[in-house]
């Protein structure tokens, strides 16, 4: 097993959303991921050209496996995925959340820092390093994103009002203990 492989035991984070226990893991992925690698949440940018028909239905089966609670099958889709297109800001962003619903945030920054090097737009990997930043207790870096996020959603975005409620959520959480 290579430093990115996860072990079956690790596709969940006990209290989390995460894996078949918990069926939050499902809804939090966003609708954008459903597109194929070259189809960015707001247009081509990804430079995997030529990714439909059955390429497309591949994308959609890692995404299904992701949605169905499976962060250890989904992971392995799209690393073999990342082989064909490694500049598809969608598909690092996909692989930061299995990574981070896995409990492997050093990864998953990786892949959303990549996903937003691509993309610096990418409002989904903005709200979900934010969501990595809060796991390991970097309140100010999450507030980074939501500044990014402000200024790219010209109107409230569900990736803005997510990040701020899980910000909130964190620090009353800190003050409660």
């Amino acid at each position: 097993m290579g430093d990115g492989d996860l072990t079956a035991d690790q596709g969940q984070i006990p209290g989390k959303a995460g894996g078949p226990a918990n069926p939050g893991f499902r809804a939090e992925l966003r609708d954008e991921t459903c597109k194929s690698p070259d189809e960015e949440h707001h247009g081509d940018r990804s430079g995997a050209k030529g990714e439909h028909g059955s390429g497309a239905v591949e994308h959609a089966a890692r995404v299904a496996v992701l949605k169905a609670g499976d962060p250890v099958a989904a992971l392995r889709r799209f690393q073999a995925a990342l082989k064909r297109f490694p500049d598809a800001a969608n598909l690092h962003n996909e692989l930061g959340f299995a990574y981070r619903k896995s409990g492997q945030v050093e990864k998953a920054f990786e892949h959303y820092k990549r996903a937003l090097a691509i993309d610096p737009r990418h409002r989904a990997a903005h709200e979900y390093i934010g969501e990595a930043y809060l796991m390991v207790g970097d309140v100010a870096s999450a507030e980074k994103h939501v500044a990014a996020l402000r200024s790219i959603c010209l109107l409230p975005c569900d990736e803005l009002n997510d990040l701020r409620k899980a910000i909130a959520a964190h620090r009353a959480q800190a003050k409660a203990r």
